[in-house]
């Protein structure tokens, strides 16, 4: 009887240790996340207000893009509330979506290209994303240890336990 609460104890303590253990690795891949990120988030805050720019002048040209307008209307006030790194990065990546829907219009509607303001902005928002990817890379490879990490079984069960979920990775241009 003495052997076996021996052994359970031991299986016991070993299995906390290891949970332990897993939860405080998880736990410190976060820190490079969120250092990466507090890194570029001023470059993404200005290159947010430059593609609204670009929304503005579009919509001043006359272009009536329902989805563009809809995404930007969504996308923009979600990025500047956004009260967790989760939510502001998927903010950021809808911002980028409708910055790429912005390009697709200039082949459509050359009348933006036209404009030199309208070039002047959309080069200033080219000089951020060529600042902005080397810090989107290190953030990008932040997450993707982190991810791998959370979703590497049998450290699952414990990122399961302690509400750890996979992180979303910044979209790059």
């Amino acid at each position: 009887m003495g052997t076996i609460v021996f052994i359970a104890l031991v299986i016991a303590v070993a299995g906390i240790v290891w949970i332990r253990r897993v939860y405080l690795r998880i736990n410190r891949l976060q820190a490079p996340i969120t250092e990466a990120y507090a890194a570029i988030d001023g470059m993404l805050h200005q290159r947010a207000e430059r593609i609204g720019q670009l929304v503005d002048m579009t919509e001043k040209a006359g272009i009536r893009d329902a989805t563009l307008f809809y995404s930007w209307q969504d996308a923009y006030p979600r990025y500047t509330e956004a009260a967790t790194l989760d939510e502001s990065v998927s903010a950021a990546n809808d911002i980028s979506s409708a910055f790429y829907h912005i390009m697709t219009l200039t082949e459509t509607f050359p009348v933006l290209i036209a404009d030199p303001q309208f070039v002047r902005i959309q080069l200033g928002i080219c000089d951020v994303e060529d600042a902005l990817n080397p810090g989107i890379r290190a953030f990008n490879e932040a997450v993707l240890q982190y991810n791998i990490a959370v979703q590497h079984y049998p450290d699952t069960l414990v990122a399961g336990l302690f509400g750890f979920g996979p992180k979303t990775l910044l979209l790059m241009s």
